[in-house]
């Protein structure tokens, strides 16, 4: 039902979880679980949509998430900051926060190769660069501020990432990750159970305390604050998720959560 895919993947799209079936394309060969850090038990994956125009609308639908999670982010100038959108897709996220708060230099990186690639076209004007998540392996303290939107849950090793962002970030980044798929959230047992039936990726249940502590054990400092989307919320009366309007207003204002993990700064041995 491409309807109910399109309001699934409203909330689910961005963490790179994929549909069987007429809304996203998979491989035939693919993993039950896939780390969105390692892809080698997997085949590659083309584009998380088979249909151009739904990627698009995907895009459009996520637009004023985008806004508030950009809204909510407290760095003043970003023009000499280096950024890294970790789950990209097709770098909607990083190219709108580039339009709203210029940044000098950006990379998105994510599992689809396809998408990165319509990334690097679409974008491939702008101070930006996307590749595979692979090939960001070997980085180092490249970055000022690191942004995902709905990727963390679905992370088998969440400890891992929390390393992988402290290797990445300069002394003192940021990382802005949202979401509102955790064990907190009432909804997530019934959400969970839908995707662990209709995906080839297993969401993993992870608290709000997990995140926390995966990254302080990174050497990070954490912060949260909830969402609270200030803008008309979306919803319609077939929507799988939200079966009530004040569910969908419970969900954005009190269980979608912005995590800010501020990682260690370095400190000087004397000599």
């Amino acid at each position: 039902n491409i309807t109910l895919c399109r309001e699934l993947t409203h909330i689910i799209f961005r963490a790179g979880l994929y549909l069987p079936g007429t809304c996203l394309k998979a491989s035939s060969n693919r993993t039950k679980e896939i780390s969105m850090l390692q892809a080698t038990n997997a085949a590659p994956i083309d584009r998380w949509l088979k249909d151009p125009q739904e990627d698009r609308q995907m895009s459009d639908d996520h637009l004023i998430l985008w806004d508030r999670m950009i809204d909510l982010m407290r760095e003043g100038d970003l023009s000499e900051a280096t950024v890294l959108d970790y789950g990209c897709n097709t770098g909607g996220l990083l190219a709108r926060l580039l339009e709203r708060r210029p940044f000098a230099r950006g990379k998105g990186v994510d599992i689809a190769a396809q998408a990165v690639a319509d990334a690097a076209q679409k974008y491939g004007h702008l101070p930006l660069s996307f590749s595979t998540i692979d090939a960001n392996e070997s980085e180092s303290h490249l970055y000022d501020v690191a942004i995902s939107h709905e990727v963390i849950y679905l992370l088998p090793d969440i400890e891992a990432h929390a390393r992988d962002m402290a290797k990445w970030l300069k002394p003192g980044g940021r990382y802005y990750a949202a979401t509102g798929c955790h064990t907190a959230n009432p909804r997530w047992p019934e959400w969970r159970t839908y995707i662990a039936e209709t995906a080839k990726i297993a969401p993993q249940d992870y608290s709000p305390e997990d995140y926390v502590r995966a990254f302080e054990a990174a050497g990070f400092t954490a912060a949260v604050q909830a969402f609270k989307l200030d803008n008309f919320t979306p919803w319609t009366a077939t929507d799988p998720l939200f079966t009530q309007v004040m569910d969908a207003l419970d969900f954005y204002q009190n269980h979608k959560l912005l995590f800010r993990f501020t990682a260690p700064v370095a400190v000087e041995v004397a000599k």
